[in-house]
C-alpha cells in the first residue's frame, strides 16, 4: 500500500498581512451505477448560478458579475460525444425536468435524462446551451451558436451520471463591456488613485490584447458614491469567458495597495452592463477563507510515477484579498504521526516534525502544478505531491 502523508494550512494574502484559516481535511468520492447503460443522467452543477440568474444586482457579496442571463426556458441543451473506440453520439437535445426536494416538489432544474446508444466505454461528452428558438445545431455549428458549454468524461461501465460545469470559456462570439462603477457611499481618501481591469483567473495576466490592455485609470470623484453618478468602464469588443474583474486602490508615493475583485462571467453576444458598487476596503484586512478541504484524487498516482494529486477547495471569506497561500507539511518518514492542528500554535508545533513548503500567487508556474489557481477569485487548485 502506498502511503500519503501531508498536512495543509491555508491563508489569504493582502499587502503584507497573513491571516490563517484551519478546518478539517475531507476526502470524498462520488460514483453512480446503473443496470441500463443506455440511460445517461445529465447533471449541471451550476445551472441556477449561470442559467437561471438574472443578475442586475450581481455586485452583492454572494453573486458574481454576469450580464442578464437566461431563464430556465431561455436555452436549449444539446449533448454530443466520442468514445475511446472511435464511436460518436449526437448532437441530441436534452430536456431538463429538474430534481425534487424533500416534499416532492421541484427544487432546481439541474438534472436531465437522455437515452443514448452508448456502449460500455470511456466517453468524452460535450453539453452546449443555445438560445431558445435557434435552429437545431450540428456539431460544426455548436460552438458558433452556443452561449454556454461544458465537458464531462466518464466510463459508462461504472457509472450513469455525467456532471457538467457550464461556462462561456472557449466560445467565440464577441461580447461587450459597459459597466458602471461607484464607491457605494464613501469618498476616495486624499492621495489615492484607482485602476480597474479584467484579468485571467489562472495567471492574473491582463485579459486584453497586448496592444489594448483592459486595465484603465478610474477617476472616482466625491460625487461618484452612488449609481446615479457612476463612472464608465467600457470595452467595445471582448472575448466571452470567465475572468476576474479587479479594482486596485493605490496611495501615490507609497507601496500601499488595496484590492477589491469579483468573478466576471462574459456571455457570448451579451453586454455586461452591471452597475457595481465597490465597498470601502482601504485599510481593511481580508477575511479568512472558509470551508477549506483537501482530498486525494482517485487513481492519480498512476498518472505520474511516484506522485499523487491532491485537490483543494475553499470559499472566499471576502473580496479584497490579493491571493491565497497553501502551506504543505511534508514528512520524510511516512509513519510519522502528528495530530491535525486546529490552531496556529499547534501548526507551529507540527512544523518541527517535517518540512514546510508554501505555494502562493505563482502556483501555476510550479513544477508540480496540476490545475486551478491561488489568485483572488479562485476557489479550487490541484497539486501533485510526492508519495512516501
Amino acid at each position: 500500500m502506498k502511503n500519503r502523508k501531508s498536512i495543509f494550512a491555508f491563508f489569504a494574502i493582502s499587502a503584507a498581512m497573513i491571516f490563517a484559516s484551519c478546518s478539517n481535511l475531507t476526502d470524498a468520492n462520488v460514483s453512480s451505477n446503473s443496470e441500463n447503460k443506455n440511460t445517461l443522467n445529465i447533471e449541471v452543477t451550476n445551472y441556477d448560478e449561470v442559467v437561471t440568474q438574472a443578475s442586475k444586482s450581481a455586485n452583492r457579496a454572494s453573486r458574481t458579475i454576469i450580464p442578464d442571463s437566461f431563464d430556465s426556458d431561455g436555452v436549449d441543451f444539446y449533448l454530443y460525444g466520442t468514445n475511446t473506440s472511435g464511436g460518436t453520439f449526437g448532437p441530441e437535445k436534452v430536456d431538463f425536468n429538474g430534481n425534487t426536494d424533500a416534499a416532492g416538489g421541484t427544487a432546481s432544474k439541474t438534472v436531465g435524462t437522455i437515452n443514448i446508444p452508448a456502449n460500455s466505454a470511456v466517453w468524452e461528452f460535450t453539453l452546449v446551451a443555445v438560445a431558445n428558438g435557434d435552429a437545431a445545431p450540428t456539431e460544426a455549428t455548436l460552438k458558433d451558436n452556443a452561449v454556454l458549454i461544458g465537458y464531462s468524461s466518464m466510463d459508462m461501465l461504472n457509472g450513469d451520471t455525467a456532471k457538467f460545469t457550464l461556462s462561456p470559456d472557449g466560445l467565440t462570439k464577441e461580447a461587450q463591456i459597459a459597466m458602471k462603477l461607484y464607491t457605494d457611499g464613501w469618498k476616495l481618501p486624499a492621495g489615492f488613485t484607482a485602476k480597474a481591469g479584467i484579468y485571467l483567473l489562472t495567471t492574473g495576466a491582463d485579459a486584453g490584447a497586448d496592444a489594448t490592455p483592459t486595465e484603465k485609470d478610474v477617476t472616482f470623484t466625491d460625487a461618484s458614491i452612488d449609481e446615479a453618478h457612476a463612472v464608465d468602464y467600457a470595452i467595445a469588443s471582448f472575448a466571452p469567458g470567465t475572468y476576474l474583474f479587479k479594482v486596485t486602490f493605490e496611495k501615490t508615493g507609497s507601496n500601499k495597495k488595496f484590492y477589491w475583485s469579483d468573478v466576471l462571467v462574459v456571455l457570448p453576444g451579451k453586454t455586461v452592463e452591471n452597475a457595481v458598487g465597490i465597498p470601502n476596503i482601504i485599510g481593511t484586512a481580508p477575511e479568512a477563507p472558509t470551508a477549506f478541504k483537501a482530498g486525494y484524487v482517485e487513481n492519480s498516482e498512476d498518472k505520474f510515477s511516484g506522485w499523487y494529486t491532491t485537490a483543494f477547495e475553499w470559499e472566499r471569506g471576502s473580496k479584497n484579498e490579493n491571493n491565497f497561500e497553501i502551506e504543505v507539511l511534508e514528512f520524510n518518514d511516512a509513519d510519522t504521526a502528528v495530530t491535525h492542528p486546529t490552531t496556529d500554535d499547534e501548526w507551529t508545533t507540527a512544523l518541527a516534525d517535517g518540512k514546510s513548503v508554501t505555494y502562493g500567487s505563482k502556483l501555476s508556474t510550479e513544477a508540480n502544478y496540476e490545475g486551478g489557481s491561488l489568485l483572488s477569485g479562485n476557489t479550487k487548485a490541484q497539486l501533485r505531491l510526492e508519495l512516501g
